[in-house]
């Protein structure tokens, strides 16, 4: 079956410059690391874990905890209906684009466009994407 499936795929593939290329490039280069990922895992320092995951927490809770000042009360970050209505309801910012059901946008091209007049949505963008460049990724040791 499975020579069956590379005598069907692998003309095709080679009649295509970008598949190609990310298949003899980057894909079966990695075959060896990966499999190596597989036989031995990969370490983790949980210490420094622990404390990154610790330090990303209390930056999300002060992130909410901002947005909660600015919109006079607490609300779900992660709830698009709550948000509209503290952003469009309460607060009155414009609305710049609705749904297709009609309510309006809380997508991110509305709050960036938002953050440039607004702190609410500002803080939105930030809670929603890394909560900073200095955030902190998981280390992996050798």
């Amino acid at each position: 079956m499975t020579l069956h499936v590379h005598q069907t795929l692998w003309p095709q593939l080679q009649a295509q410059a970008g598949p190609l290329f990310v298949y003899e490039k980057i894909e079966m280069p990695s075959v060896a690391v990966l499999g190596r990922i597989e036989r031995h895992g990969v370490l983790i320092d949980s210490a420094v874990l622990a404390r990154q995951s610790q330090e990303l927490a209390e930056r999300l809770m002060a992130l909410e905890r901002g947005a909660h000042e600015i919109a006079g009360q607490p609300f779900n970050l992660g709830s698009p209906k709550q948000i509209g209505e503290i952003l469009f309801g309460k607060l009155g910012l414009p609305v710049k684009k609705k749904t297709a059901t009609g309510t309006p946008s809380t997508d991110e091209e509305v709050l960036a466009e938002l953050a440039a007049d607004y702190p609410l949505p500002a803080k939105l963008l930030e809670h929603r994407s890394r909560p900073s460049s200095r955030a902190p990724t998981p280390t992996s040791c050798r």
